[in-house]
């Protein structure tokens, strides 16, 4: 599982926020984009999470992308990718936003093998592939060796959000000690994106 927050500034082609690659022929890009005629690899997305792995030249593939829209230049938004290799290829990508499984669809072709990728980047891709540079700014960046579950997706989430902590109740006496007036603080209780007023861990 890979995890990271990213303010993008534009969604150039191919801007790739994360890239580990052993060679051109094999290589793993997590891409946040606009793409349009990328062929039946890398289907059209807007604004959105595009991933990919590769290998033989391109023969051997599978890949995924969100739905479009899920990204906002000078936005924050936490990207949580998850891989499980147990699924069929086509279900073995999952992606999240802001603690949302916002997963379109994915692609794939050949038989795919093991990749032991001997170069990471964040940022880009360069040397391998001159000029697929993300335009922003990339934080707290995370990689895990399971699969986070969709929970695990929203505790990413909001570890790393700004948060107002309080009861979640409208009695003015909401913050005494009595249990039967004020709502019950917990890791079940209801995160919210900074500045998104309108939807709450994954709620809606």
């Amino acid at each position: 599982s890979w995890s990271l927050w990213i303010r993008p500034t534009n969604f150039d082609p191919w801007s790739t926020v994360w890239a580990a690659s052993s060679s051109t022929s094999n290589h793993f890009n997590i891409y946040a984009h606009t793409v349009t005629g990328g062929g039946g690899q890398f289907p059209n997305v807007t604004q959105g999470v595009q991933v990919g792995w590769l290998s033989t030249d391109g023969s051997v593939y599978v890949t995924a992308r969100s739905k479009d829209n899920v990204l906002t230049i000078g936005t924050w938004a936490h990207v949580l990718v998850t891989y499980d290799g147990t699924q069929a290829v086509g279900s073995r990508f999952t992606l999240y936003v802001n603690g949302k499984n916002q997963t379109r669809d994915s692609v794939n072709g050949g038989s795919l093998g093991n990749i032991s990728p001997t170069s990471i980047k964040i940022g880009g891709d360069e040397p391998l592939f001159s000029g697929e540079n993300f335009t922003g700014t990339v934080d707290e960046v995370k990689y895990y060796n399971q699969v986070l579950t969709s929970s695990q997706a929203l505790v990413e989430t909001n570890r790393g959000a700004s948060q107002v902590l309080g009861a979640l109740s409208t009695s003015s006496t909401a913050g005494n000690d009595n249990a039967s007036t004020r709502t019950q603080q917990s890791a079940g209780s209801e995160y919210c994106i900074p500045g998104d007023a309108t939807a709450c861990g994954g709620t809606t």
